[in-house]
């Protein structure tokens, strides 16, 4: 079974507790609930609607947003965060090119001053979410680094990286330095089975790599605002440094049990039909056979 970028795209609607709805029924609930936006610490707070969680600061001299989620809830999120700033964005990060993080480039473009991300995440962005001669047609970082962006923005001393190819080959973490919060898109997706797919290029061995230099990196004071949760609730989407390891030991858990599955001389279609792995904790799934999916990339990936 082949997973597609289009279908997690399409159920991505499920990752941010929203509904397959029309476009303008979506709206209107959404528009109904105040409940979308949640203070972490002074100025900083994360939006969660349909899509990849949002994160954003803002001050007297500052408004940074991270991550764009789709037009419709970019609208509504800005229109949320006009009540509380009237301040354009100085700087909009993309944590990695997936659409459910990207598509409200289009919408918040015309807010911000500059769109950031790292250099593999806007190849990815051209490559992977459009069609060939409809480049054009998608808004993507006018500012991209390779290993490292960092800025004095207000009272903040921001830090964005990427360390290596993890859930994709552009991931980035956005660390706000004296709050000490931290976006870290979907390299965590907390209790949930994570979208993995090896022609975004990713590696399941670069991503354990990833979070346990993260977790070395940060220390128990940070807050961490993740892609994706098990539900709807803001607080499903943020979190402390052990949900790094958890990430990373579903990851191993899915590598270990693959390889051992491949020695003992299973083919790919046999390991899929798995149901449970023994000593893992199930996970919350929004699309179909998530786990299946998860273990055909691990084979592949050990196959290379």
């Amino acid at each position: 079974m082949k997973y597609t970028r289009k279908e997690f795209i399409k159920t991505s609607a499920l990752l941010g507790g929203g509904i397959l709805f029309s476009g303008n029924y979506f709206s209107k609930k959404l528009n109904e609930d105040d409940n979308r936006f949640k203070l972490l610490r002074e100025g900083f707070g994360v939006f969660n609607a349909r899509g990849g969680s949002i994160g954003y600061y803002y001050g007297k001299d500052a408004l940074v947003v991270i991550d764009t989620q789709f037009p419709e809830t970019a609208k509504i999120f800005m229109d949320g965060l006009r009540t509380k700033t009237d301040r354009n964005i100085d700087l909009l990060f993309n944590t990695h090119h997936h659409g459910d993080h990207t598509s409200g480039n289009s919408y918040l473009k015309q807010f911000a001053k500059n769109i950031v991300a790292n250099e593999n995440c806007v190849k990815l962005q051209i490559k992977r979410n459009t069609k060939p001669g409809e480049e054009d047609k998608i808004v993507t970082a006018d500012l991209t680094f390779t290993d490292a962006f960092n800025a004095d923005i207000g009272k903040e001393k921001i830090n964005a990286f990427h360390l290596n190819p993890a859930h994709t080959g552009g991931d980035s973490v956005i660390h706000f330095e004296e709050a000490n919060i931290a976006h870290v898109g979907d390299l965590v997706f907390n209790k949930t089975y994570p979208y993995f797919n090896l022609d975004d290029e990713g590696s399941f061995r670069g991503w354990i790599t990833y979070l346990e230099k993260l977790y070395a990196k940060f220390d128990n004071d940070t807050v961490f605002i993740f892609g994706h949760g098990p539900t709807n609730e803001l607080l499903d989407v943020t979190g402390k440094k052990e949900d790094l390891i958890l990430m990373r030991d579903y990851i191993s858990s899915i590598l270990d049990y693959t390889q051992n599955q491949i020695i003992a001389g299973k083919t790919e279609d046999e390991i899929a039909e798995t149901k449970e792995i023994s000593g893992v904790v199930s996970r919350t799934s929004y699309w179909p056979d998530a786990l299946e999916k998860n273990l055909r990339e691990a084979y592949k990936e050990l196959k290379r």
